[in-house]
């Protein structure tokens, strides 16, 4: 597909071909299911760790064959939360997480790193999907992916912060000027959406910045490599898949409501929560491979 073909398309045809991508490259599926058992498992553990006191002396009393009356199962509870008196015990808790935010880190940028290389081996150059190769591109854009990741996360901290401050000083003249809680609330509908859609429109920005780095290497290069695409067009790109990912998550909330009604019903209520689980999982699933692969289906194409 080359530049001016890529441009041409409509939207439907871009998640079309995105969509087509994720289907020949459908390794990336099983190798997504694999990446989340290792997180939630190392998620697992580190809150077993965290818990362990209270674990252990549950664990007691059920080899020791004494039931936990409901003052023992209390006393147990304010007895672990006493610990966090403890600053060695805080110390502690502090390391556990700090441990598994790194984890998280390297390993996401591991495998966006080799996610995002296969899929633009194979979007550019029809290069077909090679487990060794998926490994060895997450390796290689590893240290790239995470210093992305740290500055991405920062532009979000700051973004943040300076909302934050716009809405103390929002609400500090509101008051100023005795404005009626009933016209302060109106005000702040538009402002909740708008900043709804900044989040939705910053997450498609993440996006293009992962798939730009792949060819450019540099964060700084990458960050405006991505601001340069997004802008191109008239946002073309951006509105995309803004625009996809509102409908999805709309579809979502209707299904989770859905399901949450189901699970109300006498005894299938317990079989429908199951069913929900495994939507969510599915779900995640599919996003987290084809929001990327239509990234890369968006971006210039080099292919010959």
């Amino acid at each position: 597909m080359t530049p001016a073909h890529a441009r041409s398309l409509s939207w439907s045809e871009l998640y079309s071909r995105a969509f087509q991508v994720c289907a020949d490259l459908w390794p990336l599926w099983v190798a997504r299911f694999l990446y989340l058992i290792i997180n939630y498992g190392a998620f697992l553990l580190c809150l077993l760790c965290t818990f362990w006191p209270l674990v252990s002396e549950v664990m007691g009393s059920i080899r020791g064959n004494r039931s936990l009356s409901p003052a023992d199962s209390q006393a147990l509870l304010l007895d672990f939360f006493s610990r966090f008196k403890d600053l060695g015990f805080l110390g502690a808790v502090a390391v556990i997480f700090l441990f598994y935010l790194l984890w998280w880190m390297v390993l996401s940028a591991w495998f966006n790193g080799g996610l995002y290389a296969r899929l633009r081996a194979w979007v550019e150059k029809g290069e077909p999907f090679s487990w060794k190769a998926f490994v060895l591109d997450g390796f290689y854009h590893l240290i790239p992916m995470l210093l992305l990741q740290v500055a991405l996360g920062l532009m979000l901290f700051g973004f943040l912060i300076a909302l934050l401050a716009a809405g103390f000083l929002g609400v500090f003249l509101l008051a100023l000027v005795h404005c009626p809680a009933w016209l302060g609330i109106l005000l702040a509908l538009p402002l909740g959406f708008g900043f709804f859609l900044g989040l939705v429109a910053y997450g498609a920005f993440v996006l293009v910045c992962q798939a730009c780095l792949i060819e450019e290497g540099a964060v700084g290069r990458t960050l405006e490599k991505a601001a340069r695409i997004c802008q191109e067009s008239g946002g073309r790109i951006l509105k995309a898949i803004t625009a996809l990912t509102l409908m999805v998550w709309l579809g979502v909330l209707v299904v989770e409501l859905l399901f949450k009604g189901l699970e109300l019903i006498p005894l299938m209520g317990f079989l429908f929560l199951l069913v929900d689980l495994g939507f969510r999982l599915l779900f995640y699933m599919f996003a987290d491979v084809y929001f990327p692969a239509l990234a890369v289906v968006c971006l210039p194409s080099r292919r010959r």
